[in-house]
């Protein structure tokens, strides 16, 4: 497992699985459907966002 840095959870907003590659780190995460919840490196976070299919997570 990839060391992350200040690690940040992202809530997956569509609806089926999906692997996505950190556009800074070139980690690559699983997120499951709709609604799963993962921790990223926050230097991936930008790339995420961009792609409309996640948000930030509300800390519980």
């Amino acid at each position: 497992m990839p060391e992350l840095q200040n690690p940040t959870k992202l809530c997956h907003l569509g609806e089926t699985s999906l692997v996505v590659k950190g556009a800074v780190t070139n980690f690559t995460y699983l997120f499951g459907g709709r609604d799963t919840s993962l921790e990223v490196d926050e230097r991936d976070i930008p790339g995420f966002i961009d792609m409309q299919l996640f948000a930030l997570s509300i800390p519980d």
